[in-house]
């Protein structure tokens, strides 16, 4: 169906994912959004997704690559994490990783490599971006609502747009 409007690649993730949307409004499909976000599934389309949006702004400034890192935690955990490391040339655009240690283990670590203690921040917040020199950090809740392809387009445009941002004097 969508071959016949012509869309392009991201307004196809923005009908889909409407589409998918538009089923949770009722109480099985509440109950699908609210389902642990699964690795191999919509955490790795949400990284791709996300790496694609960078990768495409980035290539325009013959810049950097983007690989992206899927920590593959419990599904105990409540929420999930995924870094995006800039890297010169093609890099492959998900690698999944399984941390050693839990989830708080995992943010302490990530916390001391961007030199950024948040970890405490991670309670009281939704859902945080953290920017390092070549690095994003993405944590959110596990529910599969927040790892949806159509915010990983929202969540790499903000991402541009803050480092744009804090590039100005």
């Amino acid at each position: 169906m969508l071959d016949l409007y012509g869309l392009s690649a991201d307004h196809r993730i923005v009908v889909r994912d409407g589409l998918t949307r538009a089923g949770w409004q009722w109480r099985e499909g509440k109950e699908a959004s609210a389902a642990p976000a699964c690795v191999t599934g919509d955490l790795e389309e949400y990284a791709r997704v996300f790496a694609s949006a960078v990768h495409s702004v980035l290539q325009a400034g013959k810049r950097n690559g983007v690989r992206a890192e899927v920590y593959d935690l419990s599904d105990h955990e409540s929420l999930r994490v995924v870094r995006f490391v800039l890297e010169p040339g093609h890099v492959p655009p998900v690698v999944h990783v399984v941390p050693c240690g839990g989830l708080r283990s995992l943010l302490d670590r990530l916390g001391q490599a961007l030199g950024a203690p948040w970890t405490d921040s991670a309670v009281g917040h939704r859902e945080l971006q953290c920017y390092g020199r070549d690095a994003i950090v993405v944590v959110k809740p596990a529910a599969r609502r927040h790892w949806m392809a159509v915010r990983a387009l929202g969540d790499a445009s903000q991402a541009v747009i803050d480092s744009l941002g804090a590039r100005r004097p």
